[in-house]
């Protein structure tokens, strides 16, 4: 009879920062919107947040992916629509993706991957650490379970509005899975912001199998 998995506690791991904002440019001649490696996928909502717009697109404007390559992407006004035309470049442009699907279509960053050499069954979560890096407005911080093809919303934590000060501490909060959540190897947890603010995110308590 084969004996139990063993669970062996590990260390927390290191940070990782879930962040909406990027910094872009836009090309006027090829109507296209360049972050390498960007993640998105066709239809993902995004705005411009700051900057000198490009001819064409409005700050604080929803738009949405369209034809987006390994680095570069299109923008259109409606899901699936034609792309906008850019007559001018723009300056200093930062991007913001919006990540309100619960899908996995959004800008997903990986917090911990299961790999094979962790151990025969995977990984269990059994604590994670949420720390805001600045203001945050009421919205959700959600976790997804990815399984190497789409993403499975598995926790939605209620962020609160908090500007940080000398008296007020930024937004912090733990997250724990009572009995442990399990990755099996080839899975991973994802994360996303609601609100497309930016947090510190690490597993305190977790182990292998």
């Amino acid at each position: 009879m084969a004996s139990d998995p063993q669970f062996v506690r590990v260390p927390r791991t290191p940070s990782i920062r879930v962040s909406g904002d990027r910094s872009v440019t836009a090309d006027a001649a090829t109507d296209r919107i360049t972050l390498a490696a960007h993640g998105f996928a066709a239809g993902d909502e995004v705005r411009l947040v700051s900057g000198t717009a490009p001819t064409g697109l409005v700050l604080n404007t929803t738009y949405f992916v369209l034809s987006p390559t390994t680095n570069d992407f299109q923008l259109s006004a409606t899901l699936g629509g034609t792309a906008i035309d850019l007559t001018t470049a723009g300056s200093a442009l930062v991007l913001r993706s919006l990540n309100t699907r619960l899908d996995g279509l959004g800008h997903l960053p990986t917090l911990l991957a299961a790999q094979a050499q962790l151990g025969a069954a995977g990984v269990r979560i059994d604590l994670i650490r949420v720390q805001a890096v600045g203001v945050t407005t009421a919205g959700m911080l959600r976790l997804f379970k990815h399984d190497g093809a789409s993403a499975r919303l598995i926790h939605e934590l209620a962020v609160t509005a908090a500007t940080p000060s000398a008296t007020v501490r930024a937004f912090s909060a733990d997250v724990s899975f009572s009995g442990g959540l399990l990755l099996e190897p080839g899975h991973s947890l994802r994360a996303a912001s609601h609100q497309a603010e930016a947090f510190d995110l690490t597993i305190i308590q977790g182990g292998e199998f």
